[in-house]
């Protein structure tokens, strides 16, 4: 007895569904990860040399642990992003506190 073939393929359109709370999610990511990025470095760099290195192990631990659960993946997806957004602002609070002279 023959083997039914595989069903057709369609590529002409992506299938809707969770693109724009995905998208949210990742915006969300981003804005919540900078802004614990900045508020912790601004505070962090006058007190503690240590929150730096804290920050970003959070980051990784939540982008990596909340990645695989469809719900949390946008928001997982933008913290891991907003890493880079946290260098630069940690370069910038370090070379404000900088005197050249």
């Amino acid at each position: 007895m023959p083997a039914e073939p595989p069903a057709r393929l369609d590529y002409r359109s992506v299938p809707g569904g969770n693109r724009p709370r995905l998208i949210g999610g990742v915006l969300m990511g981003v804005l919540a990860g900078s802004l614990l990025s900045f508020v912790a470095y601004w505070l962090g760099t006058r007190f503690i040399c240590v929150v730096p290195v804290v920050v970003l192990a959070v980051k990784v631990f939540f982008g990596t642990q909340f990645r695989s659960d469809e719900r949390t993946r946008g928001v997982a997806i933008g913290v891991l992003l907003s890493i880079a957004t946290g260098a630069l602002i940690f370069f910038g609070i370090c070379t404000s506190d900088m005197s050249f002279h």
